[in-house]
C-alpha cells in the first residue's frame, strides 16, 4: 500500500476542534442569558484557536514521518 500524501491535522488542531464543538453544544443546551453568551464566546475563541493554529502550522503531510526515514 502506498503511504497517504493527504495532509492531516496536527493532534492539537484536532483536539481545538473538538473542544470547540464541545463547546457550541454546550452553548446550544444552555438557555438564553449571560451563561449562553459566555458559553458562545468559549466556543468562538476556541473555533478562532484551531483556525489560528491550521493558518500558522498548516497541515502536516500524512507520510511525513516516512519521509524523514
Amino acid at each position: 500500500a502506498q503511504p497517504s500524501t493527504k495532509p492531516t491535522q496536527s493532534s492539537m488542531g484536532r483536539d481545538l476542534v473538538a473542544r470547540a464543538g464541545v463547546a457550541l453544544d454546550e452553548a446550544r443546551d444552555t438557555l438564553p442569558g449571560d451563561a449562553r453568551a459566555e458559553a458562545t464566546r468559549k466556543a468562538a475563541v476556541l473555533r478562532n484557536a484551531a483556525e489560528m493554529h491550521q493558518a500558522l502550522c498548516g497541515p502536516r503531510p500524512a507520510d511525513s514521518r516516512s519521509a524523514t526515514r
